[in-house]
């Protein structure tokens, strides 16, 4: 379906709150009594909405405001990605139809989609993409104006507002107001997915994004049980044969291309419907003798498997290992012939010293998902921004 834009919305945001942007995808999930998945993607694309609050400073924007929502709050607006923007490389004179801009990677400029040149609210041009390469952008019909280099151009969200909107007034004619503007789906409009080539390990990609340390990292832990008691005594079942974790950690970056990698590891998952390698991020063993690179057994610290990971033998388990010098390799446990000592599928043609023994980090790769369908990408300035994921173990899941 085409959509039409009725209406601009071109008030920048106030930048001393963040802007938010959010990518969604939906998955359909049938579980088992067993807790094993079967997930099916609904979405082909993700839609994607635009939250940012607008300080009016003055009558005139204030009355900009209040006309726009009374003319147009039901129709399709037309809204500028502000973290998204590019800037003209050369002039854009009147009658061309090709924008050489600095970049169009990293950016949600879609083609059959719209983008704007934009000086402020009263000076502005649109158009629709007709074609692009990562420095120019190339529009189906001519300019009317002439732009000078270095002007914003910005791709357009075609999003609605909800049915009722509220304005804060400070004083007479200074208003505040909050949007969320959700987007209408269009056919006519190439997609932008972020694209992103992840490691992989045993046929999965691999997430290997580190969580921002100077934040909370959250691990739940789940095992579904049923307490019966109607024959009297208490009697716990349950049909799952391990402890369920999940992690919840906030991911924080510093760049477009961080911010891409990492959008883009969500868009090849589509959500919560496919599944990859997650480490703990944590040190989960501590190998206590030094190794050579032709080595596949290692001497350990006792974390007493037998005892305590119940359904979770190590034999079978998966382990990655980050390396003094930052290098990583993946590695699958195939024997312990002995409480501190575990035998790996392959060598790793890296020797780590007693000295480097503290820099080693072993952490154990589990098998998960997204456990949401829906990123919140909060931006504090144009290029750095925050976001809080979730990630589930699978259960039963084959490897």
């Amino acid at each position: 379906m085409t959509v039409t834009i009725s209406d601009y919305f071109l008030l920048s945001p106030d930048w001393d709150s963040p802007v938010s942007q959010k990518r969604i995808w939906r998955t359909s999930i049938q579980t088992s009594i067993k807790e094993n998945e079967k997930r099916s993607a609904l979405f082909t694309w993700p839609r994607r909405t635009l939250s940012f609050m607008v300080q009016c400073m003055s009558v005139s924007e204030t009355n900009y405001v209040r006309r726009k929502l009374y003319k147009n709050l039901h129709n399709v607006w037309g809204i500028p990605l502000w973290p998204e923007w590019t800037q003209l490389s050369s002039q854009a004179s009147s009658g061309q139809a090709v924008l050489n801009v600095g970049s169009t990677e990293n950016r949600n400029f879609e083609v059959g989609g719209k983008c704007m040149i934009l000086v402020d609210e009263d000076n502005y041009e649109a158009g629709d993409i007709l074609s692009m390469t990562s420095t120019s952008i190339t529009l189906d019909t001519n300019l009317n104006s002439t732009w000078d280099s270095g002007l914003y151009v910005y791709p357009i969200l075609k999003a609605q507002l909800k049915a009722e909107q509220t304005g804060v007034s400070k004083s007479i004619g200074f208003d505040t107001f909050s949007f969320e503007f959700i987007e209408v789906p269009d056919t006519d409009i190439t997609h932008y997915l972020f694209s992103v080539t992840p490691d992989t390990y045993n046929t999965f990609n691999v997430f290997e994004t580190e969580p921002n340390w100077l934040s909370s990292l959250n691990i739940d832990y789940k095992h579904n049980y049923d307490v019966l008691k109607f024959l009297g005594a208490r009697y716990t079942n349950t049909n799952v044969a391990e402890t369920n974790m999940s992690l919840t950690a906030l991911f924080s970056n510093f760049s477009s291309t961080e911010l891409n990698d990492l959008l883009g590891f969500f868009d090849i998952s589509k959500g919560r419907w496919d599944q990859f390698w997650l480490p703990s991020f944590n040190e989960d063993i501590t190998i206590t003798s030094a190794f050579v690179g032709t080595d596949t057994t290692f001497d350990i610290e006792d974390i007493k498997w037998s005892a305590y990971w119940n359904g979770m033998d190590v034999v079978g388990q998966y382990l990655r290992f980050q390396f003094p010098d930052g290098s990583i390799e993946y590695r699958n446990i195939i024997g312990a012939p002995s409480a501190t000592e575990i035998t790996i599928d392959a060598t790793i043609d890296t020797a780590v010293t007693t000295e480097e023994l503290p820099f080693l980090k072993v952490s154990f790769l589990f098998l998960v998902r997204f456990d949401i369908d829906e990123i919140e990408i909060n931006r504090e300035t144009e290029t750095v921004s925050d976001c809080k994921l979730k990630f589930t173990t699978i259960y039963g899941a084959a490897i």
